[in-house]
């Protein structure tokens, strides 16, 4: 994966809360039109909710990371996972394990939707662009990227 071509990173909040403390409910509220309107305009495939404030705000749920890990999830179409967020890791080196068989676990299923898609056996090794890229996102014929269509939208 790559941020200049085939990855996004975006947050639920679009500001940092005081203190770096955790947002509140009501400033996810606040922000989570921003966030659909940013996975509309990328139509990403999949979605990786990265912490618990994440998947919480995303997916409308409420139960620990540690029972959300493992499992799909949908948002609006789109296979959504969950793994734990960096800091927890480096507060906890024992959730790294965990952590990397999320990661794999996300491989395994872009890695299957590519084969399905291309309709070719499935190999090891880094998923596969899947065709044409959708609309909205970074090609090398020149299509918007990524940045420029969500600075499209804050215009």
């Amino acid at each position: 994966l790559s941020r200049h071509n085939n990855c996004y990173i975006a947050n639920i909040v679009k500001c940092r809360p005081p203190n770096n403390r955790e947002p509140s409910p009501s400033e996810c509220d606040a922000c989570i039109g921003y966030l659909r309107a940013q996975i509309a305009i990328l139509q990403p495939d999949f979605i990786l909710c990265v912490g618990r404030i994440a998947a919480h705000s995303l997916l409308r749920l409420s139960e620990p990371i540690s029972r959300l890990r493992g499992r799909n999830f949908d948002f609006e179409g789109i296979p959504v996972r969950v793994t734990f967020h960096p800091s927890a890791l480096l507060r906890d080196t024992a959730l790294k394990r965990p952590a990397w068989e999320d990661l794999k676990q996300l491989r395994s299923l872009m890695e299957s939707k590519a084969s399905k898609e291309s309709g070719a056996p499935k190999e090891s090794g880094a998923p596969k662009e899947s065709g044409a890229p959708k609309e909205g996102r970074a090609s090398k014929e020149g299509k918007m990227t990524d940045t420029d269509q969500i600075s499209k939208l804050e215009e």
